[in-house]
């Protein structure tokens, strides 16, 4: 025992030091557990401790996350590692609900809530015990600290609940500030549930006591290991076979390579993805096997490199090489650091990195004989679709016959700036697993885990707003319309597919309820939300219920059955006290279906401050637009009517909601004013034939006023 004690110490102070990040800072929290922390035994899910937490981690930073991996009736067996044998009698470890799954999301910290599953299955003090120690050792060797609760009351014989009371004793004892109290007071006596807690059936806890466990992990210091919003990030990686360790990423195959979770230097994830697309003729093995120490690269990442030619080699050419590196920050600005060596040689073997984000820039670099020598360009922003593309090529000055060029090593890092956000506009979010582009959102997990931190608007623009799961959808419904109304302009990526849930069960599943939230809302602005579903084939009636609730409730029905035009909308939301606005879906009164399947399968969000006096349509209507010709071929003129003196802008939107053309008139009075169009988009280039929707906008001094126009180019 004692040997098995101190394990558990050893695990709890390896790489558990004193943090330097701030409260205010972005945090990723897993948690593992089972219904307790699944969410069982509130009324409202809402009130779930998970969901409480969530809601408040959120609320100092939208851009955290609390991923929910709880599944009901899970012991310490199921959240063992994935290559954990169990023994004959007891449950295997589910590699997606286990602690090498929690591990996969590159956490700050993971939450153990397993209150009672393990006694009263009656395993005993000892395995529970060994079982903590080998998913703390773990987590231990990543660097991720655990906080686990104790054992919580509940009503089972006399010996099993001195087991959960031993149990109870031992995390406090063995861990520390890492325990979390989920006895005291909830628990009576004698070790069953204080009935002022209880749910009613002696083993799940109600919504005031699971007000309590919230308060108790906001208690801990857990959010002290959350990432500064200001603090730098980097990210090393090694072109070539000769692979680095440690904090290194390492792309070896030169034709065709990808890293879809590149880790930084605390050796965390950073969502960032990378791989090749331009392909290099192969590696050059050549490279400095004595780097400078002050460009602080190992000799792994500068002994070989990718390479390729403009003349021939082996047969090959291949005149540039090129990454692309995905999932980028918009408000972050990214400095990179190139090295590459070829050691042995007499000529000039200059190489160019051309980087393609917001901007293009190059750099170059002479490989020959290199060791010490990089090349640096600094603060620069991605493509507003989250991507920089970097290209290799010869550099002018290189003067091999071949033009041989080189890409050996690679360091970004990253400064998260003060993101600006759009004061108005519109947000697409498409609920399902068939993914839309342009500017729309996706939200493709129905049991939740997945947070949307920074909502896109149709212009390309951060909003600030985030999006998440908060009560649990069945799984996700694949046969929308696949041919929506044009009216929507939507397209049918969004509508052909939906979350879903119902009050029967479906594949043994039963979600009665399911609910999205908005958050980091702004109390000085309203919110317009309209839902679209869709289920095909449907014979009876689907009717959806979308209880909508920020500083008031408001309740709108759409019936999803053969749905291909109609929305349910509610104008004009203020947020709750906490900048949030929740929508809870379940079946209508009219619902005729004998599961009551409910759907959710597109938001679009249309927001602006409260000045701007929000109509049914989003915005307020006193500015009057005509359009003509319309249809039209060749040119269009916007008469508008200008209720007071301001900047007009009209904004052209194709029907997948991509921004096609802007046109403005600047410093226009009172009055008319007259915009005209040639049909061309921001590029120049002719539109093709088809439906446009455009966005007429008049800012004035303390308002704006907004227009609605559909227009047909023949």
């Amino acid at each position: 025992m004692k040997k098995f004690i101190l394990l558990i110490v050893i695990c709890l102070s390896v790489g558990f030091g004193t943090s330097l990040y701030a409260e205010d800072g972005v945090i990723k929290i897993v948690v593992l557990g089972s219904s307790t922390a699944a969410g069982s035994g509130p009324t409202n899910t809402a009130n779930a401790w998970v969901n409480q937490f969530r809601s408040y981690v959120q609320s100092i930073n939208a851009s955290s996350e609390v991923v929910n991996l709880a599944v009901g009736g899970y012991t310490t067996y199921h959240v063992m590692p994935s290559n954990f044998t169990a023994p004959a009698d007891r449950p295997s470890p589910d590699p997606q609900h286990n602690i090498t799954k929690a591990l996969s999301y590159y956490p700050d910290a993971i939450i153990i809530n397993l209150p009672t599953n393990d006694a009263s299955s009656g395993y005993t003090v000892t395995e529970q015990l060994s079982n903590y120690t080998q998913v703390l050792t773990l987590a231990a060797a990543q660097k991720v600290p655990v906080y686990v609760s104790t054992t919580q009351p509940r009503y089972l014989s006399a010996d099993l609940r001195q087991n959960l009371i031993a149990i109870r004793d031992s995390t406090v004892k063995k861990l520390g500030k890492y325990a979390i109290d989920f006895w005291t007071d909830i628990a009576a006596a004698d070790g069953t549930i204080n009935p002022l807690y209880d749910m009613g059936d002696g083993v799940h806890l109600n919504d005031a006591a699971h007000t309590v466990l919230a308060n108790r992990v906001k208690a801990t210091d857990i959010l002290s290991y959350s990432r500064s919003a200001t603090e730098p990030d980097t990210v090393n990686v090694d072109f070539g076979t000769t692979l680095s360790t440690g904090i290194w990423n390492n792309l070896d195959n030169a034709y065709a390579d990808t890293i879809l979770n590149l880790v930084n230097t605390k050796s965390r994830g950073t969502g960032y993805s990378m791989y090749i697309h331009d392909p290099f003729t192969g590696v050059n093995v050549a490279g400095t096997t004595t780097p400078d120490a002050s460009i602080n690269f190992p000799s792994t990442a500068t002994s070989d490199s990718f390479f390729g030619s403009v003349g021939a080699h082996g047969g090959i050419v291949e005149p540039t090489g090129g990454i692309t590196i995905s999932g980028l920050d918009r408000n972050s600005k990214y400095s990179f650091t190139f090295f590459a060596s070829r050691t042995g040689i007499t000529d000039n073997r200059e190489t160019e990195y051309k980087v393609t984000g917001q901007t293009v820039d190059s750099v170059t670099l002479d490989p020959a004989n290199n060791t010490a020598n990089v090349a640096v360009l600094t603060d620069r922003y991605p493509a507003a679709n989250g991507t920089i593309l970097i290209s290799v090529s010869p550099g002018a000055k290189n003067t091999n016959a071949s033009k041989y060029y080189f890409l050996g090593a690679l360091r970004m890092t990253s400064v998260k700036q003060t993101a600006v956000y759009d004061a108005d506009g519109t947000i697409n979010v498409d609920l399902g697993s068939t993914l839309s582009t342009g500017a729309w959102n996706n939200l493709t997990m129905p049991t939740g885990g997945e947070v949307l931190s920074d909502l896109v608007n149709t212009e390309g623009n951060s909003t600030g707003i985030s999006m998440w799961v908060h009560d649990s959808f069945t799984g996700i419904n694949l046969v929308g319309t696949t041919s929506p109304d044009v009216s929507l302009n939507m397209p049918s990526t969004s509508t052909s597919d939906s979350f879903f849930g119902s009050t029967g069960a479906h594949s043994g599943v039963i979600e009665a309820t399911g609910g999205v939230t908005l958050g980091n809302l702004s109390q000085d602005s309203k919110y317009t939300l309209s839902f679209f579903a869709s289920r095909d084939g449907a014979t009876d009636n689907r009717e959806t219920q979308y209880v909508v609730t920020g500083k008031t409730t408001e309740t709108v029905k759409l019936d999803a059955a053969n749905n291909k035009a109609n929305l349910a909308k509610v104008a004009n939301m203020i947020p709750a006290a906490d900048g949030t606005i929740k929508v809870d879906v379940s079946p209508g009164a009219n619902n005729t279906n004998s599961l009551k399947y409910y759907y959710l399968g597109a938001v679009r969000i249309e927001y602006g401050p409260i000045n701007t006096g929000l109509s049914d349509n989003g915005f307020i209507s006193e500015l009057s637009t005509s359009v003509y010709p319309n249809p039209f071929k060749d040119a269009v003129t916007f008469d508008c009517s200008l209720p007071e003196a301001g900047d007009v802008q009209i904004k052209i939107y194709n029907i997948f909601g991509q921004l096609e053309q802007v046109l403005t008139s600047k410093s226009q009075t009172c009055g008319k004013c007259s915009l005209h169009w040639n049909g061309t988009n921001m590029f120049g280039s002719k539109l093709g034939r088809g439906m446009y929707l455009c966005t007429i906008k008049l800012v004035a001094s303390d308002r704006t006023y907004t227009n609605d126009q559909k227009l047909l180019i023949e």
